[in-house]
């Protein structure tokens, strides 16, 4: 076995040299002689040099003097290892109350809704809802949504809409990325997370999300994410305007906004 093997060169190419050097030799039950030290630093870097620059494989093999099959095997391993899923830490997440706020925009919370179209394909939702009054803010349908979407579409929509004090959300990797969280940051936003595996700690929008399915996504059959936004934004007008809601006294949210603030619930 040659040095570059036991020196498990499998590691993300995004790292600097110095640290793939750290990350092999902080590995358990791994010795590599110290004789061998300054040759294992030449070939780590070597290896990610010519990886980086997408050199062929015939050259990466010539230089570093092994076979072209241990090269491949050493990228195979190598996307492997880009491609695994570290699971993140997550911070304490103190139980709140979920109370109902004492005006508009003072709390939305926000969830993702998933569901496939005829062809297979999966589509998400992002749903929004006042607290206050359970008025729908918005439903925003894309196969996918990354941080920078979510941002975005948020962007549009507090133009629209106002900007709330507070969003109530889970602990989905959109909601907990630092793109996120900075931009929430910088728009004076608090963001209050519920303790992972309690989603009724965001029982408003859940209750939302089973209205939602059983009146749409389980109730038609789509062909495309326009399709679903149109029949959405459809829904939203009807659940809004004319829907009596329970949670309201059977009031419409029209209705319920007209009472003076003593005989909000």
């Amino acid at each position: 076995m040659d040095i570059l093997e036991q020196a498990d060169p499998f590691i993300p190419t995004h790292f600097s040299w110095v640290s793939v050097f750290w990350f092999i030799w902080a590995r358990p039950n791994r010795y590599i002689p110290m004789a061998g030290k300054s040759r294992l630093m030449s070939q780590i870097k070597q290896f990610i040099r010519l990886h980086r620059e997408d050199y062929p494989i015939k050259t990466i093999a010539r230089h570093l003097s092994i076979s072209k099959n241990t090269v491949k095997s050493y990228l195979k391993k190598l996307s492997d290892l880009n491609c695994r899923k570290v699971r993140r830490r997550l911070p304490a997440r103190v139980k709140q109350p979920l109370s109902i706020p004492e005006r508009p925009l003072k709390t939305w919370s926000l969830d993702f809704m998933s569901d496939v179209l005829t062809n297979k394909r999966k589509f998400r939702t992002l749903n929004i809802i006042d607290d206050f009054n359970k008025q729908a803010i918005a439903i925003e349908v894309a196969h996918s949504m990354p941080a920078n979407k979510v941002t975005y579409l948020l962007e549009r929509i507090i133009k629209e809409q106002g900007k709330p004090s507070r969003f109530r959300t889970d602990n989905g990797p959109e909601f907990i990325s630092r793109e996120f969280r900075d931009w929430c940051a910088g728009k004076e936003i608090e963001i209050q997370y519920i303790q992972p595996g309690r989603p009724m700690q965001n029982g408003y929008i859940e209750r939302f999300n089973r209205t939602f399915r059983e009146s749409i996504l389980d109730a038609y059959l789509f062909e495309d994410t326009q399709q679903v936004q149109i029949l959405a934004e459809e829904w939203i007008q009807d659940y809004n305007y004319r829907r009596p809601h329970e949670s309201l006294g059977g009031k419409t949210l029209m209705e319920y906004d007209a009472l003076p603030a003593a005989c909000y619930q």
